[in-house]
């Protein structure tokens, strides 16, 4: 079992197993909510951001909210939110492909997950 999957959760861990699932599903969307809330009010603490100069995708306003919802409450889809950044890529890569590669590498960098 993955350490980090769901199921560890429910099984086991080095705490105390969750009495109330529901209750800790809810306590974990709470953090997740946190975290986006602490870049809102704060991302110029965060010290990677500084090498960002690159523009943000052009994000339908309407639908940021329901991408916002999909990471916080269905993270293994998000299909939505990958529709259309997946469309924006297209348009960045048909304009400018190198462009386009130097911001994946910058995306990729921002949150490395090959540290956790």
């Amino acid at each position: 079992m993955e350490y980090d999957s769901a199921a560890c959760i429910v099984y086991y861990g080095e705490r105390e197993k969750p009495k109330n699932l529901y209750k800790e599903f809810l306590r974990r969307q709470n953090a997740k909510k946190e975290i986006l809330y602490w870049l809102m009010k704060k991302a110029s603490e965060y010290p990677k951001y500084s090498i960002a100069k690159e523009e943000a995708l052009e994000f339908d306003v309407g639908s940021v909210e329901h991408y916002l919802w999909e990471l916080i409450f269905n993270s293994e889809d998000g299909q939505t939110c990958y529709d259309e950044v997946d469309c924006l890529y297209d348009e960045l890569c048909s304009e400018d492909k190198e462009k386009w590669k130097e911001r994946l590498e910058l995306i990729n960098y921002i949150i490395d997950n090959s540290k956790y």
